[in-house]
């Protein structure tokens, strides 16, 4: 701590000592250095000195300054009270001079024409006339001056304090300031400092007292002016300094236009006072306001250039114009959208003949000359003739309370509205998703009662009766009804069933020689496999529909025309979907892909068929129910891939499925027996049918009493657990719905299982997606509404024999 501020304190403080005493003695004791001049009642150097060391060392440099100027007194011969009283003095002055300009902002520079009124008004007038008044009484107090002259040696003390301050403070102050000096402006300030010292050599070394040259005593003063202008404050000051110098030393050996013997010694001295002051306070005042205007000028600058990074950092495309159209602004985004090759620039005048700004800029009831005189403001979309849409923002640029121009902001809102139309399409297809789930689940529990009767009935009935051909009518309605179900689901995401390894190279191929009898003869149909193509994970019998109902699709659109239709299977490590092609996007993963695509050359499509092909129930043609793409959309979503499409209307469409790829390890698997669905000898055991359906119930209760086995019946899963807590020996089977009130089979299950972990249970449901991951967490089989009495009966017997 004590190195520290030896190095920032004590060091330059006595640096400051030894000057202050130097300067003190020159002008106390002139005598003693060859000349014979009362400078001290033109200016005490001192002061500004003290003034420099208090703003640059701060308050604690005071010691310094008390030290320094009882030296000076006890040298020149003053006895010690008069010492420590005019040391206190010039100390206190110091002081309260460096805390008032500190209040108004002044620091260790002097950086303005507001720091120089501080200096003159609050350092030199208010601190040193306080300086003034205490030295003043230590003079009349311990150097036996009279009383009667305390007010004349009041003033001549503060005027000559008040010219050390402004003389020489501004010079050492701006000693540290850092300027940039070029060879020639270095040049010119020698030349400048020169001139003053020659002019002021002239004015008072050459003056003759016989002639009337007295009026070019202030010829000088342009140059001072001059020095301010050009370098600031240091100039005005050293100029000030050199002038005031050859002033001094001139008047000091009686000559110059002060040195006449017309004036007596008081007035030769109150004008040279007066010179010096009016001097360095002129100068410095004006260079302060060019610094003023200097740095308000570099801030204007700065702000202008962070504006115009801003302005060009944006994504808009931003242009001004002032009200004859002569451009102000222009970022280099509005000349990528005035020029999208980047060969031209932005004009310089925006003029009405332009179709560019008939394009842009220009508003169908208001041409370009009147919108730059309006006051109104436009926020408006425009469509480029690209197919681009921007949002446009014009307003009034105004000054002064006047319009002075027009200002037009241009955000290209293409891909948001793409987005948002994406976004909007998802959520569209969702909400009719989770309408098309929802019926289809209740649809699904009527079909249960109708084909469970209609199969019950039929296995009653003699087939030779009058009414079987009717009840098999009845049961293929049900059927194409359960079928119509399930394209639902599956448009709803929520049709899968049996989630295995499938090869699409197989299901393709499968599809295509089936679809090949059903073409128009005009469509040539090209099939291209990838070999080695891996696996996926789906349930074969959904992906079939997908393949099928693409086939379809691209068949009708090439219709009667001659056309072909190509059908491919592909693999991919990056990313196959691009953006503005993709109706839905379920994928999680990084690839790699596999997928099928499908493109013809048929009619294409137009964007409103585009937006509303994927939905249920929407078609084309004149026959037919269009739930194909509606059914493959759900598919797709409920297998976790993508699809897309490419049309161009009257060139042909192209859709795209891809899904994950599987690792290759995992192959597509085989075809299983099965299980003899002609058996129908009786089994024995207990089965709780759990539904919130009493058709349902009533249904699987007699399918499976029928079949020997003994039936209790629930309504919820709450109700069923009750019952197998009761007894859960007696029960041998569980036949429970997925979703119903109260508690749901998932749970139910769960809580079942915790009763009795060996329990058989089967979930019947139409949601095959949701009920599948309950089957695979608990181990359960899950048997699909509507069901048929044979497939009931499968699923029973499998259970109840495994038992």
């Amino acid at each position: 701590m004590s190195l520290r501020y030896y190095r920032s304190i004590a060091l330059p403080a006595t640096g400051y000592l030894v000057l202050y005493v130097v300067l003190g003695l020159v002008t106390l004791e002139p005598g003693w250095f060859g000349f014979d001049f009362e400078l001290r009642r033109v200016v005490w150097l001192g002061s500004g000195l003290a003034l420099a060391a208090v703003l640059r060392l701060g308050l604690r440099s005071w010691p310094w300054i008390f030290v320094a100027e009882a030296l000076v007194s006890l040298l020149s011969g003053s006895n010690l009270f008069f010492a420590l009283g005019a040391a206190t003095g010039n100390a206190l002055e110091a002081v309260v001079a460096g805390v008032l300009l500190r209040r108004v902002g002044v620091d260790e520079e002097l950086r303005s024409g507001v720091d120089i009124a501080a200096l003159v008004v609050l350092a030199a007038g208010l601190a040193g006339g306080l300086g003034a008044s205490i030295s003043s009484m230590a003079l009349v107090l311990f150097e036996s001056t009279a009383w009667s002259q305390y007010g004349s040696m009041q003033v001549m003390w503060w005027l000559t304090h008040a010219n050390g301050m402004i003389l020489l403070a501004p010079l050492v102050l701006a000693l540290r300031e850092e300027r940039h000096w070029t060879t020639p402006r270095v040049i010119e300030a020698v030349v400048a400092m020169g001139s003053v010292a020659v002019l002021g050599f002239l004015v008072f070394w050459a003056y003759d007292p016989e002639t009337p040259v007295r009026r070019l005593l202030y010829a000088p003063f342009p140059l001072l002016i001059w020095a301010g202008i050009r370098f600031g404050i240091p100039g005005a000051a050293t100029a000030n300094l050199m002038l005031s110098v050859v002033a001094m030393g001139a008047t000091a050996l009686d000559a110059g236009p002060f040195a006449t013997p017309a004036l007596s010694t008081n007035e030769r001295l109150f004008q040279l006072w007066l010179f010096v002051a009016v001097n360095s306070i002129t100068a410095l005042v004006v260079a302060g306001v060019v610094e003023d205007r200097k740095r308000g000028a570099q801030a204007l600058e700065r702000t202008q250039e962070r504006l115009r990074s801003v302005l060009e950092a944006t994504a808009d495309a931003i242009v001004a114009a002032d009200t004859t159209g002569r451009v102000s602004f222009a970022n280099q985004r509005f000349a990528g959208l005035w020029d999208p090759s980047g060969t031209e620039e932005p004009p310089d005048r925006l003029s009405h003949a332009d179709p560019r700004v008939m394009a842009l800029l220009e508003v169908a009831e208001e041409p370009l000359p009147g919108l730059l005189a309006s006051e109104r403001e436009i926020l408006d979309d425009i469509e480029l003739e690209d197919g681009r849409t921007f949002e446009r923002f014009g307003a009034p640029l105004r000054r002064e309370g006047w319009v002075s121009g027009r200002i037009w902001a241009l955000r290209d809102l293409t891909e948001r509205r793409r987005l948002e139309e994406q976004v909007q399409q998802t959520r569209r297809l969702e909400s009719l998703g989770l309408l098309a789930g929802g019926i289809a689940h209740d649809f699904n529990n009527l079909l249960v009662a109708i084909m469970g009767n209609a199969d019950l009935a039929e296995s009653a009935l003699d087939p030779r009766h009058p009414a079987h051909d009717h009840v098999e009518e009845v049961l293929r309605a049900s059927q194409r009804a359960a079928d119509l179900c399930q394209q639902m689901l599956a448009y709803a995401g929520k049709g899968r069933s049996t989630v295995e390894p499938v090869d699409l190279n197989e299901v393709v191929q499968e599809m295509t020689d089936l679809m090949k009898v059903s073409l128009p003869p005009t469509a040539e149909l090209a099939l291209r496999l990838t070999s080695d193509l891996p696996a996926v994970n789906g349930d074969v019998v959904q992906l079939r529909q997908v393949v099928l109902n693409l086939l379809t699709n691209a068949a009708d659109a090439v219709g009667s025309r001659r056309g072909w239709i190509e059908i491919a299977t592909f693999r991919s490590e990056a990313d196959p979907v691009r953006d503005q092609d993709a109706v839905v996007d379920a994928r999680t993963g990084n690839g790699p892909w596999v997928g099928v695509r499908v493109a013809d050359t048929g009619r294409g499509m137009d964007e409103d068929t585009r937006q509303r092909i994927f939905e249920p129930f929407f078609s084309t043609k004149a026959r037919g129910r269009g739930l194909g793409l509606a059914a493959v959309l759900g598919i797709v979503r409920g297998h976790g891939g993508a699809l897309t499409l490419r049309t161009t209307e009257g060139r042909g469409s192209e859709l795209q499925v891809v899904m994950p790829a599987l690792p290759s390890y995992l192959r597509a698997a085989g075809t299983d027996a099965g299980v003899d669905l002609d058996d129908r000898s009786e089994v024995k055991g207990r089965v709780l049918v759990v539904d919130d359906e009493d058709t349902v119930r009533e249904v699987a209760q007699t399918m499976l009493e029928v079949i020997g086995l003994e039936v209790l019946l629930a309504r919820d899963g709450l109700e069923a657990v009750e019952l197998l807590e009761q007894d859960p020996a007696t029960i041998d089977l569980v036949l429970m719905d997925l979703t119903m009130p109260r508690m749901g089979g998932a749970e139910a299950s769960e809580v079942m299982r915790e009763v009795r972990p060996d329990l058989p249970i089967i979930l019947s449901t139409g949601y095959l997606d949701a009920a599948g991951e309950v089957a695979d967490r608990a181990d359960l089989p899950v048997l699909k509404k509507p069901y048929r009495r044979d497939q009931l009966y499968r699923r029973v017997r499998e259970l109840l024999r495994r038992g």
